[in-house]
């Protein structure tokens, strides 16, 4: 079976403001399964998010390629990626308007037809747990994780064969965040989606991927089934951690 995502030696090499440069990703090789779902790990500054951006072309790579079942990522029109491949952001991204104006975004942008964002909005409110009765609300009107909800609607709005999910749960309290997770898990198993997500907490991890790859400096260290890397990787970093064992420049404000 054709992966749905390849990743063949790539590298993604950031120029600083001072013209010094490094790399954020480093040689790279991963073959993703078609309804694979995946944790991806590590320190802050690790490349996790920077991984994310590589596979819907928010981000170049320097070197190496990037395959979508087989053909070429450049191949694609990046709108048209998107929508197949939805990046979810750590911070919801809110465009102006209620929660119903975001969700009909894809109507807006010419994705879909009013008629056809309109039968849409029901079943994607049930998928996203997003209660109708929130739709006609603004951002200041709404939680964080009704934010959350929200934005990740969004991205379904369009039928994406692929989330990529960057700390959706971040701002939430474990309840919330168990809770959010589990109901992601079980959208991307009945509707047959290839769902990776990073974070760098090992208990979000376990709760949602099946397999969970472990980045450090940009490179891929350990790969493999879940409960046995969070189980090595717990002893170093201290189970109980929800958060990176050390501290470096990318936790002061250096995206990773």
């Amino acid at each position: 079976m054709e992966p749905f995502f390849t990743l063949d030696d790539v590298s993604v090499h950031r120029t600083g403001r001072n013209g010094d440069g490094r790399d954020i990703l480093c040689g790279i090789t991963l073959q993703v399964p078609p309804g694979a779902r995946w944790a991806v790990v590590g320190r802050s500054g690790a490349g996790k998010s920077t991984l994310l951006r590589v596979l819907n072309r928010f981000e170049e790579v320097s070197r190496g390629r990037v395959l979508l079942e087989g053909t070429p990522l450049e191949s694609f029109h990046p709108a048209h990626l998107r929508r197949d491949v939805a990046l979810v952001f750590q911070e919801p991204v809110w465009l102006p308007g209620t929660a119903r104006e975001n969700l009909l975004a894809a109507v807006s942008l010419g994705h879909l037809t009013r008629e056809e964002g309109e039968s849409r909005l029901e079943e994607v409110l049930r998928l996203c747990g997003l209660d109708p009765a929130l739709l006609d609300r603004a951002e200041d009107e709404l939680s964080v994780g009704q934010r959350q909800r929200a934005v990740l609607g969004r991205a379904l709005m369009g039928r994406p064969r692929a989330l990529l999910l960057d700390e959706p749960t971040s701002s939430l309290d474990p309840p919330g965040a168990r809770a959010l997770l589990e109901e992601i898990r079980a959208l991307t198993e009945a509707h047959g989606l290839t769902a990776l997500m990073v974070t760098h907490r090992l208990e979000d991890a376990r709760v949602f991927g099946t397999d969970t790859v472990v980045l450090d400096q940009g490179r891929v260290v350990e790969h493999g089934p879940t409960a046995g890397v969070l189980d090595r990787l717990g002893m170093e970093w201290g189970e109980s951690s929800s958060r990176p064992a050390r501290s470096d420049p990318a936790r002061r404000g250096e995206s990773s």
